[in-house]
This record gives structure tokens, C-alpha cells and sequence, in this order.
């Protein structure tokens, strides 16, 4: 194993969001090749708001291309390799010996092997035509591949992919290496994704926002397959895909059928910025107040020298009990909307943050400003 990036000072995020690839940023079932204009859109707001976004993926780097650069860093090669704004923080190869151990056992029994690098992955067939068939079929890049005889002497390989024909041969692998890999489900059936054994997605975030200072909570992941177990137990809040495999339904802490983050929203001058993230409604709409309530402590300011009124969209008792709790603590009566100044919940807005809207709203008090 090679660790890197020991010495580098990292630079402070307020938290960490991790995508999968393959199901999640991509969805050949709804035809999705890239991350489209809105998951872009969404990773931008996020570092502006000083969160990290992190591709992670059991793909290599060359394999994600396409997106790679959207993002601010990456974990591949299912928790093999980790950068961070171009710094190496992980890279983790499986030694040669193992490599040859598995070739000489396995290709054997009907199979075909792909040797994973940074670059390129290298395959072991018995037709060599056959990946150029594959790259027209899948459209893709010839380059990405080349022939197992290729390679060149200390190749670094991060991960083993097995395309079986007899299951029989994956239980044997898995049997026969329990010890020594780990072995996972692959985004195609009758492939196995081979690493390590304890290199996992999982590993590899528990590893990264340790060296980043980051408290678990606010680290977020979204995925949907077997191997992102690991990466939805290592977060805070774990949120599964529409479409997901049941082991991730069964550690993740809510389900989404897009992209979709529950934030709360600090709008000033027409600029929006999310001031968090939450798992619960409870804990959003407390995360309101508590964002209020730092707006004020943070710059001093009494409460008293501000009009201030309270919002919903369709929860009025909810309304209601926040801005209660507002009186009481700021120890001031919040206006009506309309009263001093308008604060409503229009159609628009409620086609953006959804029918449940509510919100705090605070405005000097005119004599204050004369």
C-alpha cells in the first residue's frame, strides 16, 4: 500500500458530499452519458458554499473523463486512489505476485480479466479483437484499452475486474481470496469489481475526512449499488438512488429519486447560499432559526433594531411553533408579512424548495437606518 499526501496542510471545507458515478451522476437507464446542467449547477453552489465535491467510483480515472473535472476531487478504483484538488491523498496497488496468482488460477476457467490502472486498463482474452467489437458496441475510446502483453514492467494496478460465464467460478474466487480481496458487485452482471482486501469506497472517505478535520455529520453520499454500502456507513447521511439495490436501502438514511440535497437557504440581496444540510425536517427547520439567530450574534446586532416575521408555505402550525420560539428568544414580536415588508411564499419559490417552504425573514427597521 502507498499513502500520499501526508505533509500537505488541507485547506478547511465545511463538509464533504460524495457521488457515485455509474446509477447516480450517470443512469444508463434513463439515458443520462454526463452529469447533466442541473447536477453541475448543484456541484458549483456547493463550493461556493464551502462544501467538497467528490466523485467516487469503482471506475479509474480514465473511465470518468468525462465528468471527472466537475468535481473537485475523486476516489476510484473503488477507494484504491483518492486526489483532492490534484493532490494524491491515497494509491493503492495490489502487488504483483497476487496479480500472476490470479491469472494463472482463473483465466484458465473461461474468463476474462481486466487489469485496472490510472490510464488504462489491460485485458486478458483469448481474442484479442474482441475489445475493439466491445469499444464500437459501448462507444468507447480505444485508447482506454490495450492487451494484457502490453503492459509495461511494474505495471500499477489498482483493481481486478473478472467477467465469469460459470458463477461457480466467482464463489471459488471469492472462497479461495477471502482473506486477501474484496470483492464486489459490479455495475454489469457477471462482473466482480476485485480490490484489496479492506479497500473499500467506505475506507477510503474515513481515511480522507480524518485528514481533512471534517465531524462525520457533515459528510452527505448518494449511491445505489452493492459497492457503496461501505460509503453510505462511513457518512453522516447516506442517501440512496430511486433505483437501488436492497443492501443500499438497508443502511441508507433516506432515498431520493434525483440529485436532490434538503438544504437550508440564506438569501440576501438576491443571492442564494445554503446555510446546511439536513436529514430530518425537524432538524432543517431548527437549522433555520439557529441560522438566524448566528446572523445576529455573529454580528453583534440587537434583535430589537430589526423587523422580523415568519413564513410557510402550507405548514401553518409549524409556522406558528417557529415563530414562537423566535419571540421568545430574540424577546421581540414579529410582525405580520405584509405589515413592515412582504414575505411570502410565492408559486415561484414554492416550484423550487417544494409545498413545505418555511422561513424567517429579517429586515432593518427603518428608523434605524435614517
Amino acid at each position: 500500500m502507498n499513502k500520499m499526501g501526508e505533509n500537505k496542510i488541507m485547506k478547511k471545507y465545511k463538509g464533504v458530499v460524495f457521488f457515485d458515478y455509474d446509477g447516480t451522476t450517470v443512469d444508463e437507464v434513463d439515458e443520462i452519458k454526463t452529469a447533466t446542467p442541473t447536477t453541475v449547477e448543484s456541484l458549483n453552489k456547493l463550493k461556493e458554499n464551502g462544501y467538497l465535491t467528490m466523485l467516487c467510483s469503482g471506475r479509474t480515472q480514465r473511465f470518468l473523463e468525462m465528468d471527472i473535472d466537475k468535481f473537485m476531487g475523486a476516489i476510484t478504483c473503488n477507494g484504491s486512489h483518492t486526489e483532492v484538488e490534484g493532490e494524491v491523498i491515497r494509491d493503492i496497488c495490489i502487488p504483483d505476485e497476487l496479480v500472476f496468482q490470479v491469472v494463472n488460477e482463473y483465466f484458465p476457467r473461461d474468463t476474462i480479466i481486466h487489469f485496472e490502472t490510472r490510464d488504462i486498463s489491460y485485458y486478458l482474452h483469448m481474442d484479442e479483437e474482441f475489445f475493439k467489437n466491445h469499444c464500437k458496441l459501448f462507444n468507447l475510446p480505444q485508447r482506454w484499452y490495450a492487451p494484457w502483453k502490453f503492459r509495461t514492467k511494474n505495471t500499477h494496478i489498482s483493481k481486478l475486474v473478472m467477467n465469469y460465464k460459470d458463477i461457480q467460478v466467482k464463489k471459488d474466487f471469492e472462497e479461495e481470496f477471502k482473506d486477501v480481496f474484496t470483492c464486489a458487485k459490479h455495475v454489469r452482471e457477471n462482473f466482480i469489481d476485485i480490490t484489496l482486501k479492506g479497500v473499500t469506497k467506505g475506507d477510503a472517505i474515513t481515511e480522507l475526512i480524518e485528514k481533512l478535520g471534517i465531524d462525520k455529520k457533515d459528510t452527505y453520499a448518494f449511491g445505489d449499488a452493492d459497492n457503496d454500502v461501505e460509503m453510505m456507513q462511513a457518512v453522516g447521511t447516506g442517501i440512496a438512488m430511486g433505483r437501488h439495490s436492497e443492501k443500499v436501502g438497508e443502511v441508507a438514511s433516506m432515498v431520493t429519486g434525483i440529485l436532490n440535497i434538503r438544504p437550508s437557504l440564506f438569501l440576501k440581496n438576491g443571492e442564494v447560499n445554503v446555510s446546511g444540510l439536513c436529514r430530518t425536517r425537524k432538524k432543517s427547520v431548527a437549522n433555520v432559526f439557529e441560522s438566524c439567530k448566528k446572523y445576529f450574534t455573529s454580528r453583534n446586532i440587537d434583535p430589537n433594531t430589526y423587523d422580523i416575521s415568519v413564513a410557510s408555505a402550507t405548514t401553518p402550525d409549524e409556522c406558528d411553533e417557529l415563530r414562537r420560539q423566535v419571540e421568545e428568544d430574540f424577546k421581540i414580536k414579529c410582525v405580520e408579512s405584509r405589515e413592515r415588508f412582504d414575505l411570502r411564499v410565492s408559486s415561484i419559490t414554492g416550484v423550487h424548495t417544494g409545498p413545505t417552504t418555511i422561513g424567517i425573514g429579517i429586515m432593518p427597521k427603518y428608523e434605524t437606518l435614517l
